[in-house]
């Protein structure tokens, strides 16, 4: 899949970080990290957030979504209430909306 993923950040622990929006080319990025710590390509300034918490996979033509064994989790928004999805990877589509522990709550936008 060739194209761009755009994640906004809709709510969170610090109020700047809240509606950033960053956009990041397929052809660059393969996997994009989400964490605290600073070598992750998303660096999300939570307490609740692991410092490696989740990543993003693009394999064929496909985007997945891990968690990485985060202290506080991750959940994927299905109709109206969040589901956890600790150490599973998860196919995502367009506007796949995902709480980060228990403050961040990102939105995933594809562009293809």
């Amino acid at each position: 899949m060739h194209g761009k993923i755009r994640i906004t950040i809709i709510d969170t622990y610090d109020p700047m970080f809240k509606d950033k929006v960053v956009v990041y080319d397929t052809k660059d990025f393969r996997v994009i990290t989400i964490g605290r710590a600073t070598k992750n390509t998303l660096v999300i300034p939570d307490p609740t957030v692991s410092r490696y918490h989740a990543r993003i996979i693009f394999e064929d033509d496909k985007i997945y979504f891990e968690d990485l064994g985060s202290t506080n989790g991750s959940y994927i928004l299905q109709g109206e209430e969040f589901k956890e999805i600790r150490k599973v990877k998860v196919e995502i589509g367009d506007n796949t909306i995902i709480k980060l522990g228990f403050y961040t709550i990102i939105k995933i936008n594809i562009e293809r």
